[in-house]
């Protein structure tokens, strides 16, 4: 049949995504990986790249938190490649997300197909969904598009082979990026070429991962062609250690290990970059590249109870997957620094590896010896290298023959972010080189609209002061704008000195940041800037003045997300009176959030109202954004029922342990997203 794409509409249950949350991230950055650890086994050579390029907020980018967990049919726009061996469903619309590759040969998916769209709460913007092949870029946390659109063209290489191009601007690195994928006529394998362009004449810390989701079942083995890896089991410790049997279990099959582990495997340089998740019939999963991609991962949930409902929460029950990952350094605490204006490129290749099911399923270092020699035949290292030329000449031909300074024209669109970089980056007499991709000036929409005027008039718009900001900046090229705009008179208002504060905070000025907050409130009463002062005293540990602040906020405007910032901080200022009144004048729909009623379970047990907290934990109680890690809903299941147990047996409550408590009332699968297998 040669080789095709076509764009089409693919259909799945989806829950809503929900708007963006209009707060800015003034905050630590919440992350499990933020605050690794290592021991001595790191070598002292490579300790220094640890918290590289760390980044203090997510700014830019506004959190997604208002997804929901009513799914209902929906199409998304697809883009799909076809030969006659495989068919590969790409959704730009979900961060570019290989959502399937179906080998047609053997009648299976190579990949963890989700049945369902279903964020939930695992990336640094919060929202987030399994499945597939994510191309993480920037920063530590997943992608920030991993849930949003990118833009999606096509052209065809010398041969007629039809090229699917999906790519964006990152605006926190301030790098575009973009991903070329064929299936080339007889190819057995999927090929995919990133590139990454860093369009400032400065050095930045830069980040990607390749992470593919494959079914998880016990007779599938992860093989690598190394020795040995750098382990991560969310106790925040990174160890080297010798693989794959470590406390007594080879944990290259990921249904015998415990709870859930992060293997970055130390793979030696000169080897090939591949990894693979094989079958009993030596049948499964192949990834492989050039060498510029040159980390491996393996990340499994664990057998755990909370490990297995994460995979339910994100999926469908019965639904079990491992993750195997590629990126550009060690392991995903690391970044490494890109030039000036550099471009780095890479070929990856997907398909299905055939070998001896003997061979896999022996001695660790045999198996990979041995898949390393089946790699060889069936992917030489030339034949990566020859294909990543042809497609390079054959994206510079699309480029130069397509409109003059357009670039390849997208048949889906992505963010305005990158066309209005390009605006004032001409208007200062800049370069902004994106190496011929196309942001078009009418992908601009109402998230630019604001900071398009201030370039253009130098004004900032002055919106409602009840209206939801819809973006913010970081950079200093658009702080020194906004201030010349309010020194000359013209940008002298509420909104523009708040846009100013969050400036001021992303570059670290917060002395400068708290007053032009304070200055926002002056030149009008708003919500916006009480918030954001609630949020540095939170900052500094001040949490009863960040909860009175908050409330102060709220008695403006009962927005939701400051709403549900006030209950957690009078919480956790352990202002359980006031929250308890603060409830009770909430509207009924904000009573009921998840996040509320999880507060005003914590508050009825310090006020010894045991029987109300746990009506509430009995009335379904689902807390759609449970950040992965977060412990709150286990921590208080524990907690009260040891109460219940002072309160019925008389014991003193410090000679209750957690696993008693545990053991008496066993912690409900719905609730339990622990991702270790000890109890809490």
């Amino acid at each position: 049949m040669g080789s095709s794409l076509k764009f089409e509409a693919y259909e799945m249950p989806a829950a809503g995504l929900g708007k963006p949350n209009p707060l800015p991230d003034i905050s630590e950055v919440q992350s499990i990986h933020a605050n690794v650890a290592f021991d001595d086994s790191i070598p002292v050579e490579e300790r220094h790249t640890f918290g590289f390029g760390r980044v203090k907020t997510k700014l830019p980018y506004l959190t997604l938190d208002g997804y929901d967990r009513d799914k209902k049919p929906r199409k998304f726009n697809a883009a799909v490649l076809e030969n006659e061996h495989l068919k590969a469903v790409f959704l730009p619309e979900v961060g570019g997300r290989l959502w399937s590759l179906y080998d047609k040969d053997e009648g299976c998916e190579l990949v963890h197909k989700n049945p369902v769209f279903q964020p939930a709460n695992l990336a640094i913007r919060n929202a987030w969904v399994s499945g597939g092949t994510e191309w993480n870029i920037g920063i530590l946390g997943h992608s920030p598009f991993t849930v949003s659109p990118l833009f999606a063209a096509r052209y065809e290489m010398e041969d007629k082979t039809p090229v699917l191009r999906m790519y964006e601007w990152e605006r926190i690195r301030r790098a575009s990026f973009q991903i070329d994928a064929f299936l080339p006529a007889g190819s057995k394998f999927l090929f995919v070429r990133v590139q990454i362009v860093n369009t400032k004449d400065f050095e930045i810390p830069m980040y990607w991962w390749s992470n593919t989701a494959v079914n998880e079942a016990e007779d599938v083995r992860v093989v690598a062609p190394a020795d040995r890896a750098y382990g991560h089991d969310y106790n925040r410790a990174v160890a080297k250690v010798e693989i794959p049997i470590s406390e007594g279990i080879d944990k290259s099959y990921t249904t015998r290990v415990p709870r859930a582990m992060d293997w970055f495997f130390d793979i030696p340089a000169g080897s090939r970059k591949w990894e693979c998740a094989v079958n009993s019939a030596g049948y499964g999963l192949l990834q492989a590249s050039t060498d510029r991609l040159r980390g491996r991962k393996l990340f499994m949930w664990g057998n755990s109870q909370g490990g297995k409902r994460w995979q339910e929460f994100l999926a469908a029950p019965g639904c079990a997957y491992l993750e195997i990952q590629a990126g550009i350094i060690s392991t995903q605490m690391q970044s490494i620094p890109m030039p000036a204006n550099a471009k780095w490129d890479w070929l990856e290749a997907y398909g299905a590896l055939h070998t001896c099911p003997e061979a896999v399923h022996g001695e660790w270092k045999a198996a990979y010896t041995h898949i390393n020699g089946d790699v060889d035949r069936i992917l030489p290292i030339e034949t990566l290298e020859s294909t990543l030329e042809k497609i390079r000449a054959a994206a510079a031909a699309a480029n130069a023959n397509a409109n003059a300074n357009a670039g390849l024209i997208p048949e889906r669109m992505g963010s305005g972010w990158a066309a209005l970089e390009a605006a004032r980056a001409a208007a200062a007499g800049e370069g902004f080189d994106v190496d011929g991709l196309c942001f078009p000036e009418s992908s601009m929409d109402e998230e630019q609209r604001n900071w398009l005027s201030l370039l253009k008039t130098g004004a900032l718009p002055e919106p409602d002061v009840c209206a939801e900001p819809e973006s913010y900046m970081i950079h200093t090229e658009w702080l020194d704008l906004l201030k010349k705009s309010i020194d000359a008179g013209k940008s002298d208002h509420w909104y523009a000195w708040l846009q100013l504060g969050v400036l001021y905070y992303a570059n670290d000025e917060l002395a400068k940041c708290e007053e032009a907050f304070r200055t926002s409130f002056e030149r009008r009463p708003n919500a916006w800037a009480l918030r954001n002062l609630g949020a540095l005293r939170r900052m500094e540990g001040d949490l009863k003045a960040a909860a009175e602040k908050l409330y102060e906020a709220v008695e403006l405007l009962k927005q939701k997300h400051i709403v549900l910032e006030c209950g957690k901080t009078l919480i956790a200022a352990g202002m359980y009176a006031e929250f308890k009144s603060f409830e009770e004048s909430l509207p009924q729909e904000l009573r009921e959030h998840g996040r509320i009623r999880v507060y005003n379970i914590e508050a009825s047990i310090h006020f010894g109202e045991l029987e109300k907290a746990l009506k509430i934990f009995g009335e379904d109680l689902t807390v759609n954004d449970v950040r992965e890690g977060e412990l709150l809903l286990s921590d208080l299941w524990v907690l009260l029922h040891k109460k219940i147990l002072v309160r019925d047996t008389g014991a003193d409550e410090s000679q209750i342990s957690d696993d008693e408590a545990l053991e008496r009332y066993p912690l409900p699968e719905s609730i339990d997203f622990r991702m270790s297998a000890k109890k809490k």
